[in-house]
């Protein structure tokens, strides 16, 4: 066997085009067999799925399930074969049993219906992997997110993808109105399961709230948050915990922040509050994209939020030296882009703001 740098070596060695080459790179088969899914069965993927099949079909569990919930396992992972790694390898193949088996032995004993829609719903895939002592805390997880991946294959659950954030060139995204915010904290309070909540709803506040961008929100703690007779502050670090800048929350979200706060362990992160070490940030991206399958009321992502966060403070003629340090802004040419996105004022209100606040009677 011939590793893939070997051949990459000695290309790159003689390519007159250098680090411009756009020569076809060789991948040898054995080594593309293994590539993020181990062993596959067969390195035909026809004869690999075959191979898959057998093994449902002499699927028995440990100890050996009643025939109920092994029809069920075996229907279940047969079904699902789709949405694995082609070619297919027995790892996958014996996990999804292993998991959707479990499952299943866990409804039919309740005496649940071993339905799709009941057993592979969130809240019974929920209950039983939190209840379930004897798996480790790594099989629990991967347990979880292979089930995940199963449900929304069988019932149909469609995924859907956080908006892409806005780069210099692109139109900047739309601030979410009023309504539209209260909206999403409603359906955020009521997400499932505890974690999924939590960090949904710790990203909302940082966001509408203080305007913090994703990788701001990471490094918050209930130790950065604190209070006085001004209002509700937090306090901004960099990623090696020095001071950036201090801003003050709207007032509209004070409270929903001081009630999320008291309940989270002292210590811990506001977007992941039973950690005590810094979150991993794709972890909480994959938590955010995974909360957009159960429905938001409108489209949200970390830029959205904190534009909604610019713009209400444009909209109420928060002044710019102070608003572009609290945003952490060097520039005013981002909040310039923004304009465009703010409600147009009647003759009225552009008259009375250009008139200007009374000063009482001229000397």
């Amino acid at each position: 066997m011939v590793w893939p740098s070997v051949n990459w070596t000695a290309h790159y060695a003689d390519c007159p085009d250098g680090r411009r080459c756009r020569h076809h790179t060789v991948f040898p088969n054995w080594w593309l067999d293994m590539v993020s899914r181990g062993i596959p069965y067969d390195s035909d993927a026809d004869t690999a799925l075959q191979h898959a099949a057998g093994r449902v079909n002499r699927y028995r569990g440990h100890p050996p399930l009643q025939p109920e919930p092994l029809l069920f396992a075996q229907q279940v992972v047969l079904d699902s074969l789709v949405v694995a790694p082609a070619p297919i390898t027995e790892s996958w193949v014996m996990g999804s049993l292993a998991a959707v088996g479990g499952l299943a032995r866990w409804v039919h004993g309740l005496g649940q219906p071993l339905t799709r829609d009941h057993a592979l719903g969130e809240a019974t895939r929920y209950r039983w992997i939190s209840g379930a002592g004897h798996l480790t805390a790594e099989s629990a997880s991967i347990y979880a997110v292979r089930l995940e991946l199963i449900a929304d294959h069988l019932n149909g659950v469609s995924i859907k993808r956080l908006p892409r954030a806005t780069k210099a060139t692109e139109a900047p995204v739309e601030p979410l109105t009023p309504t539209e915010q209260a909206d999403l904290w409603a359906w955020a309070r009521g997400l499932r399961p505890r974690t999924r909540r939590e960090r949904v709803q710790g990203h909302i506040l940082l966001g509408l709230g203080f305007g913090l961008t994703r990788n701001e929100k990471y490094r918050i703690t209930t130790d950065h948050v604190f209070t006085d007779a001004d209002g509700v502050h937090v306090a901004v670090t960099d990623p090696d915990g020095a001071l950036i800048r201090f801003v003050t929350c709207r007032r509209d979200w004070e409270d929903h922040l001081l009630r999320y706060v008291a309940t989270v362990q002292h210590g811990g992160y506001l977007v992941a509050p039973w950690r005590l070490d810094p979150p991993p940030g794709s972890a909480v991206d994959e938590s955010l994209r995974r909360a957009h399958k159960w429905a938001p009321p409108v489209e949200f992502n970390n830029v959205r939020l904190r534009n909604t966060w610019l713009c209400e403070h444009l909209a109420d003629g928060t002044p710019l030296k102070i608003l572009m340090a609290a945003a952490g802004v060097a520039e005013a040419n981002h909040l310039h882009k923004l304009l465009t996105l703010l409600p147009t004022p009647n003759s009225a209100a552009a008259a009375a703001a250009l008139r200007g606040p009374e000063r009482g009677a001229a000397r």
